[in-house]
């Protein structure tokens, strides 16, 4: 009996060293190969989440400053956007922004500083949509998520609208 347990251990730990040694070593070699034959943006967000959890120390929570450029700003908060991440698909435009707030906001009892989102611009029918949300607990999108929201309803913009000028007019 000890030498069956004793094997289905080694098998097991050989198992988990085997995983770690060839199994991918941060977040971004995680995305490479889990993304192979995912064709939906639900399994491609699904990999995302997951990578991001294994490997929050390097996902993006570290060098999370270095990501963002100043859009917006009022004596309430500051609004960034990932410029390099915008993708265009005909009148489509997507691309991540961050609000980052000058006080603690509170969410159904959650306190965050700053929210980080994929959203979405149809230039063509004037309309933005929220694709997911993170309230984050530090400044500048770093800390703990305390709340994720898929996504939101969308709203309606003119092309006054200065998202409208910075997405949709290039």
């Amino acid at each position: 009996m000890k030498k069956l347990i004793g094997l289905i251990l080694f098998l097991i730990s050989a198992n988990i060293y085997a995983w770690n040694v060839f199994g991918p070593k941060d977040y971004d070699e995680c995305i490479l190969e889990n993304m192979k034959g995912v064709n939906s943006d639900v399994g491609a967000r699904l990999v995302n989440k997951s990578c991001h959890e294994k490997f929050r120390e390097n996902s993006g929570d570290v060098n999370m400053k270095n990501r963002w450029t100043l859009f917006s700003y009022d004596n309430e908060k500051s609004v960034y956007d990932d410029y390099s991440s915008l993708t265009k698909h005909g009148e489509v435009v997507t691309v991540d922004m961050m609000m980052d707030f000058n006080k603690v906001q509170v969410d159904e009892n959650k306190q965050f500083y700053s929210v980080i989102g994929r959203i979405e611009h149809d230039c063509m029918n004037l309309v933005f949509r929220e694709l997911r949300t993170e309230l984050k607990s530090g400044h500048m999108a770093t800390g703990a998520t305390v709340s994720y929201y898929g996504l939101q309803k969308e709203t309606k913009i003119t092309k006054d609208d200065v998202k409208y000028k910075r997405y949709c007019n290039n």
